[in-house]
């Protein structure tokens, strides 16, 4: 560049460069100084102009962002225009190495004072892009004074446009089977083209036709895999970019295993329709295959619905359920892994526990049930038989609560057995139960007991306790063994007999029952109680006539008639010699007098009763000779007297009557 004297130093600088889609260029800067205002010299080679208006001087031309409306090279130039005189345009020309001139439109410039900048783009469009290499361009502006204002040849040097920079994904992993790579476009690009490797650092093939001047794209796969993606920037003359440094990284994976919040492990005792409830998936998921297992059977298909809560009514009947999901997109067709659900069980009631009965021998007619109240159960029915192996019949189907009552009005034996109900059926029975329906048991008489009394004294009639069931009684007395007679219906532990004054014998009875259950028990018996006044009187004997017989004879006796309300004890003496006592319990006293000594004998009977009343009565025999033979001639009389007392000692009988 030269210098050229003028009145005024002028700097003018000229920046120059071309843009486009593909090319990055590179400018040179070149400063021109004037030092006049009639003429400008833009470069070393070209010839000097001399303007009409010699205050009118372009001091600079200067590159600005490219503007890119298609894909060939566009060269933005700025120029600043100074006129300290009056305000002019002018209209800006471009060329490339040899090729001419073309116009780029004509700029008008606003009047101002002086020394104000005015700044004014220009924008250069080539019929081609430029390829790879240095270029010569030339820009000129002339005045509206037809002042010509030009640089000289200037070099810039087109390269291939950078790599792209922060290839990236916002989809890894990809679960709908497309997912988006985008990068930072390069300067001077006009196209981009997609790499993909099976690893960050391995080979990386071009996948897919050249892309546009674009920023991102698109890859899609169908099945399961891990890709790498680096992208190359070109522009229109063919030449490329390395790689980009950055990769991005994409999955391509099944959606991720659904989970079932619901139905829970759980067992419940109805058939009413549940939820099967599943948390939320990925918005890319399109595609819903329920199933369920029924009683852990093989999964069979139920529903494809997208709905996030499905409801389900079970059959009929005790069974268990379970539930799976799998989720897939369907574009990508990939099917996730199973979520299950808990196993929820649908049961009908187990069995009652601790089945037990009031009372297994029942007086009054009425028992009671009970059990421990099973869950899930919402009735229970109560089932009879007439033996434990036998037919149960349900008699009550209506059990709400865990008890039951059930009343008897006849002696019976019975089996009982309970079931749990629910609506999804029934538990099993539980073990019998069996009661006996029976009379309350025989109450116990205490006193009287069998004894004999000689008053007339107040009698007291007493009972044990029974049972509290028993609320009705029926005592009864029998007078002298006669038939029983109804004394007092009294719930006392005592009743009282006032007997009249009178000797007799008396017994009690008793009998109880509950009045619900109507039946007698049997009778419980007191001792007998005789009762004996006062006795003062003598016993009462007959005198029977005195006797005489021969001495050989046999069969002679005296019989005494003898009476007593309470008879006791007697003796005989034979001439005053007692022959023993013996217990008097008979009307008649006989005794065999035979083989007394011949001669007069006495023989008394003496009685007494309870009371020590006594009598007697007295005999007088006499003992008549027979032949004796003379064997016995020389025998004393009172040697003969003895043998015959023993032989009557002996022979006494007592021939008894009955009363």
């Amino acid at each position: 560049m030269k210098k050229v004297n003028y009145k005024r130093k002028i700097t003018a600088l000229l920046l120059i460069s071309v843009f486009s889609l593909s090319n990055i260029i590179f400018f040179e800067e070149i400063k021109l100084q004037n030092e006049n205002c009639r003429s400008t010299t833009l470069s070393e080679n070209q010839e000097l102009m001399t303007p009409k208006k010699s205050d009118f001087l372009m001091v600079s031309v200067s590159p600005t962002s490219a503007s890119k409306t298609i894909s060939d090279t566009q060269q933005t130039f700025t120029y600043d225009l100074r006129d300290i005189l009056d305000a002019y345009g002018g209209e800006w020309f471009i060329a490339i190495d040899s090729d001419p001139y073309v116009s780029q439109g004509f700029y008008s410039l606003s009047w101002s004072m002086s020394e104000k900048l005015y700044m004014d783009t220009v924008t250069y469009t080539s019929d081609t892009g430029l390829s790879i290499g240095t270029y010569n361009i030339h820009a000129k502006f002339t005045s509206t004074y037809g002042d010509v204002f030009e640089d000289a040849t200037l070099q810039i040097t087109n390269n291939p446009p950078p790599a792209p920079d922060n290839v990236n994904t916002y989809e890894n992993p990809c679960y709908d089977g497309t997912a988006s790579i985008t990068w930072d476009k390069s300067l001077g690009a006009t196209k981009y083209q997609l790499y993909e490797a099976t690893s960050s650092g391995g080979a990386y093939s071009a996948i897919g036709p050249e892309l546009g001047d674009v920023g991102s794209t698109t890859v899609s796969k169908t099945s399961e895999q891990t890709r790498f993606y680096k992208v190359k920037a070109g522009e229109v003359s063919g030449a490329w970019s390395s790689l980009s440094s950055s990769y991005a990284e994409i999955s391509w994976s099944k959606p991720n295993s659904p989970t079932l919040s619901s139905p829970t492990t759980q067992t419940v005792y109805n058939n009413n329709s549940f939820s099967v409830t599943r948390a939320s998936v990925g918005s890319y998921v399109d595609g819903f295959d329920w199933e369920v297992s029924i009683d852990g059977g093989t999964y069979a298909d139920w529903s494809t619905s997208s709905l996030s809560t499905l409801s389900y009514n079970p059959p009929a009947g005790d069974h268990t359920y379970r539930f799976r999901l799998r989720v897939r997109n369907a574009n990508f067709g990939v099917w996730s892994d199973y979520g299950e659900s808990g196993i929820i069980t649908i049961s009908s009631p187990s069995t009652p526990l601790n089945f037990q009965v009031s009372e297994e021998t029942c007086y009054d007619g009425l028992v009671t049930f009970s059990w421990t109240a099973t869950t899930g159960a919402t009735s229970y029915s109560l089932y009879e038989a007439t033996t434990s192996d036998g037919t149960y019949t349900e008699i009550d189907s209506s059990i709400i609560e865990s008890t039951t009552s059930i009343q008897k009005s006849s002696e019976d034996v019975l089996f009982f057995k309970l079931k749990a109900v629910n609506d999804v059926g029934e538990s099993d029975f539980t073990g019998f139960i069996e009661v006996i329906w029976s009379a309350p048991e025989t109450p116990i008489i205490t006193t009287p007991i069998t004894q004999t009394v000689y008053t007339t004294d107040l009698i007291s009639v007493t009972r044990d306790s029974v049972e509290i069931y028993v609320d009705e009684f029926d005592w009864e007395i029998s007078i002298d063994g006669e038939a029983y007679e109804n004394l007092s219906t009294s719930i006392l532990n005592s009743v009282s007999y006032n007997p009249p004054e009178e000797d007799h014998t008396y017994q009690f009875r008793l009998r109880v029952r509950n009045s619900e259950f109507g039946i007698w028990s049997e009778y419980g018996y007191s001792g007998i109680l005789s009762i004996i006044l006062a006795d003062t009187d003598k016993p009462v004997i007959n005198s029977p006539d005195d006797i005489s017989y021969i001495s050989t004879t046999t069969g002679n006796n005296i019989t005494w008639t003898v009476s007593d309300n309470n008879p006791y004890q007697f003796q005989l003496f034979i001439d005053e010699i007692g022959q023993g006592v013996n217990i008097w319990d008979e009307n008649e006293l006989v005794f065999n007098i035979d083989g007394l000594s011949i001669g007069s004998h006495n023989v008394t009977l003496w009685i007494c009763d309870n009371e020590g009343n006594w009598v007697q009565d007295q005999v007088n025999v006499t003992v008549i000779n027979g032949q004796i033979p003379s064997k016995f001639s020389g025998l004393a009389i009172g040697s003969i007297s003895a043998i015959f007392i023993l032989g009557i000692m002996i022979s006494i009988f007592i021939i008894k009557r009955k009363k």
